[in-house]
């Protein structure tokens, strides 16, 4: 006997399938489909509002960040990253405060992060450059910077940088030169103009 009558003689079947399965295995069966549905219907819904949210977040940790709420900001920006671990911008805020932090393994960790997420974000090299200015490993900073640059050569913020580092080994020229031409593409960049001062 087939479990399911026949569409043809759906009239005339004496019993179908259903009509053998208990009240009460039918209600679990009835349940099981709904708890499903639902269950997809929510794993749907986030993907959009997940991402809404963790903007919100972002930005409220930027909100921090400047008010000068700096563990504001942290607990901000990783509401954010926690649902969205491919939001880049909230991954290099949360790196770039902890920068500022001077927990630089951290730091280093969420750059990296956001720039496999998106490699062509240039305040994510110029941070490790950074980071590494900072260390002290003036090589691994310009080869930072070195990259920024090459993304976005007219980026004054990139050019102050490595004037810098150029600056800090001595290469005074060089230092001159990239504050210079930062100064072309931005005469009022407040840290090209101190980093020709000292030159």
């Amino acid at each position: 006997a087939e479990p399911y009558a026949r569409t043809e003689f759906v009239d005339q079947a004496p019993i179908t399938y259903w009509e053998t399965v208990s009240p009460g295995l039918l209600v679990i069966v009835v349940l099981f489909v709904i708890c499903h549905l639902l269950t997809r219907f929510s794993n749907l819904k986030p993907q959009g509002s997940n991402r809404a949210l963790a903007i919100e977040c972002s930005n409220a940790g930027l909100t921090c960040f400047e008010r000068g709420a700096i563990q504001e900001a942290i607990v901000r920006f990783t509401q954010a990253v926690t649902p969205n671990p491919k939001l880049a911008a909230a991954l290099y805020n949360r790196g770039h405060t902890l920068l500022k932090m001077g927990r630089f393994d951290e730091a280093l960790s969420d750059l990296d992060t956001a720039l496999l997420v998106e490699p062509g974000l240039i305040q994510a090299y110029v941070a490790r450059g950074d980071i590494w200015h900072k260390r002290g490993d003036s090589d691994r900073a310009m080869q930072e910077y070195n990259t920024a640059h090459r993304i976005a050569p007219q980026n004054p913020i990139v050019l102050a940088c490595r004037g810098y580092t150029w600056f800090r080994e001595q290469n005074y020229d060089r230092a001159l030169a990239d504050f210079e031409q930062a100064l072309q593409l931005n005469p009022q960049d407040s840290w090209a103009l101190a980093g020709r001062g000292l030159i």
